[in-house]
């Protein structure tokens, strides 16, 4: 179910951004997987795509988990050439995870912060210049081991490397890719 709900988010994001001639990134629509996609007001080549934070405090099988994302110093800058050659570039922000767990009242992680360097092992080094940490979910709880959906994409593009980020009750942080074909 999830796959197929990430599937038409991304085929949305692809028809509003290929129905947009001037290649200007767009206003994050919400949609309930709360799919954290750029959003800007300005539209000069100057200008930066920030994402919008998200807060999250929940519990889960024993676990208390807070996190937040934010707009990190990390920027990508995507060049494009139109048919008549004119170059336009749009410059987007990176953001990172501020993550806080505790299990049964002790603390498992706290001030964690995840970002895109966390996942540099996974990805290949010619791709992680044009790449963005999108999305941080917390997806389940299994066997005393929280799974956190990532997904790390290419702005305005449907380029994207998915993770599974498995942390136990004990702090250990794992990375699995995440095979969407096969998704719960």
């Amino acid at each position: 179910m999830r796959s197929i709900v990430i599937t038409l988010t991304i085929f949305s994001t692809l028809l509003i951004s290929c129905s947009n001639p001037s290649k200007k990134p767009f206003v994050q629509p919400k949609d309930s997987l709360k799919v954290n996609l750029v959003s800007t007001t300005n539209t000069s080549s100057n200008d930066i795509g920030y994402f919008d934070p998200i807060s999250k405090d929940t519990s889960i099988n024993g676990f208390s988990i807070k996190y937040s994302t934010f707009n990190n110093n990390r920027l990508v800058t995507l060049t494009s050439t139109d048919d008549s050659g004119k170059t336009d570039s749009s410059k987007y922000s990176d953001q990172s995870v501020r993550l806080n767990i505790r299990f049964s009242n002790v603390v498992v992680l706290k001030d964690k912060e995840i970002s895109i360097s966390d996942f540099k092992t996974n990805i290949p080094s010619k791709d992680l210049p044009k790449l963005v940490l999108t999305c941080f979910e917390l997806d389940k709880s299994q066997n005393d081991t929280l799974y956190f959906f990532v997904s790390i994409t290419e702005p305005d593009t449907d380029y994207a490397y998915f993770f599974d980020l498995l942390i136990s009750k004990s702090g250990l942080i794992s990375i699995k890719e995440k095979d969407l074909a096969n998704d719960e």
